[in-house]
């Protein structure tokens, strides 16, 4: 029996459309981590949802059902932009990696928008099935974890390229249990599921993704998703599984066989503890350095424009930096706009997770990996088609009912 807080829209799609189409989207969440081509390709997952994202919108569009509001608006505005300044720059320039940039824009608004179509054409199903999914796209990357050889010596990366992708992703896995659960108590699987997911995120040993973890967990901790007890015995893990992390490390033997492992890193732990090396290392200096482009953008590519005060001739790696040097002002402010409009409405704990992904892609390309992008589309549903009904259903007063009655209310047969 469906919760009385979720709304009875009438379908969007006739029930087999629509199962193929929220069994598509749970296979992209299921092999989203599996990388078998090299990054900045598309992998399996992306050609799934690529084609369950087409058959979405034009469905959605043959039923004529337009949603038009600010965020569409504002996610329109800002692709039609980000699309504009790259092919500018790719007709003056002729990098092929200004048009790759800008498919990935539209390719991840895309998966935005069908996520969105789904929860609106049934709310109830998707966030059954997208729970599902989530954990069992975890359990198979912890089992890939345990099977597999890495392709780093010291930083596990899983079933991904390198190790910050799959620390990401398990951010990710993290905040979308978290926004799926919202309101109501975490069945046994959403709990596992948030155990492994901060497990492959400290596998990963990044620093971005351990510290915005740690903000997320303790998100976790304040909300009302477990009991008490469930909350004391998790910290208790983590706080266990911790030490004996500290404690392996520190054995003489695992030092000596990972010497060489352990000196590069002390060394680039080293290589960053100023300002000037996190803004060498990133590229922050190549704001400074051509602010002109804070005005017009200089879109994504050819990178070797920017060697001239010594600068690495590589991407920027800041999403928000990108974001601000590569489509200038009004670029960043579409997608501000675009995100604040988002979590306008969102409860303070949804906000923690933005700031912990944000604080990620600080330092990272977090914007462009599309796994960012279903977490705004489900934070976007919740907001727009549960959230609002709980507080409805709270405060909503019951309606009298005559024990020897055989008649119905309407609101009876919306339960």
């Amino acid at each position: 029996m469906a919760p009385a807080y979720i709304q009875n829209t009438p379908p969007l799609f006739d029930r087999w459309t629509e199962n193929i189409l929220i069994i598509g989207w749970m296979m992209y969440i299921i092999l989203a981590p599996l990388y078998f081509f090299k990054s900045g390709i598309p992998q399996i997952a992306d050609y799934i949802i690529l084609v369950v994202a087409a058959m979405a919108i034009i469905l959605f569009f043959i039923k004529q059902v337009i949603i038009f509001n600010r965020v569409f608006a504002a996610l329109a505005l800002m692709v039609l932009l980000f699309f504009s300044i790259n092919v500018t720059n790719f007709i003056f320039y002729r990098d092929f990696g200004f048009l790759f940039a800008s498919v990935y824009y539209v390719f991840n608004s895309c998966v935005f928008m069908v996520t969105v179509i789904l929860f609106k054409s049934n709310t109830l199903k998707m966030m059954s099935m997208a729970r599902i999914a989530i954990f069992i796209s975890l359990v198979l990357e912890v089992v890939w974890l345990q099977t597999m050889p890495s392709n780093s010596i010291y930083r596990d990366t899983g079933s991904f390229n390198n190790p910050n992708q799959l620390g990401y992703w398990a951010l990710l896995c993290g905040c979308y249990i978290l926004v799926l659960n919202y309101g109501r108590k975490m069945k046994w699987y959403d709990v596992l599921g948030f155990i492994l997911s901060a497990y492959l995120a400290s596998e990963a040993l990044s620093r971005a993704v351990i510290v915005s973890y740690g903000l997320i967990f303790i998100a976790f901790l304040c909300g009302k998703y477990v009991s008490v007890i469930v909350k004391i015995a998790m910290a208790l893990i983590v706080a266990f599984y911790a030490l004996f992390q500290i404690t392996l490390y520190e054995n003489p033997a695992f030092l000596i066989e990972n010497f060489e492992s352990i000196e590069r890193i002390v060394s680039r732990l080293e290589s960053i503890q100023t300002e000037e090396g996190v803004l060498e290392e990133r590229g922050y200096q190549r704001i400074i350095n051509y602010s002109q482009y804070l005005f017009f953008g200089a879109g994504e590519g050819y990178y070797t424009r920017f060697k001239e005060f010594g600068g690495n001739p590589i991407e920027l790696h800041s999403g928000l930096g990108t974001i601000l040097f590569s489509y200038g002002i009004m670029g960043f402010i579409l997608f501000c706009t675009f995100v604040g409009t988002i979590f306008q409405r969102a409860p303070f704990i949804f906000w923690v997770m933005l700031a912990a992904i944000m604080a990620y892609g600080v330092t990272h390309q977090h914007v462009r990996f599309t796994g960012f992008w279903v977490f705004m589309g489900l934070v976007y549903a919740m907001t727009r088609y549960v959230i609002p009904h709980q507080a409805s259903a709270f405060f909503r007063p019951r309606q009298p009912h005559h024990p020897l009655s055989l008649t119905t209310t309407n609101a009876d047969r919306s339960i």
